[in-house]
């Protein structure tokens, strides 16, 4: 949620294609059973999978702006294609 908040806003206010399938992404491993397929065929055997959950909290809109901005390479992509009017 942390990430498709903001992704989210700015899809609407910004026309961003679609990744292709496979591209390098936040959410490329997240398809249930990815990392464990990766895992079986590097040679590991009895892998299983356990989803994590967690909250981020950034203490306010500009730490949580600023933590973004760091670190979600695709909100800085989608942001360089804003024009004056939308930042």
């Amino acid at each position: 949620m942390w990430v498709t908040a903001i992704m989210g806003t700015i899809q609407k206010n910004i026309s961003l294609p679609a990744p292709a399938p496979g591209a390098p992404g936040m959410f490329r491993c997240g398809s249930p059973g990815f990392l464990a397929d990766l895992f079986k065929q590097a040679g590991f055997q009895n892998v299983s999978e356990k989803e994590v959950t967690g909250k981020l909290i950034c203490g306010s809109n500009e730490n949580y702006w600023s933590f973004m901005n760091e670190v979600a390479a695709p909100v800085v992509a989608a942001l360089s294609k804003a024009d004056t009017a939308t930042t």
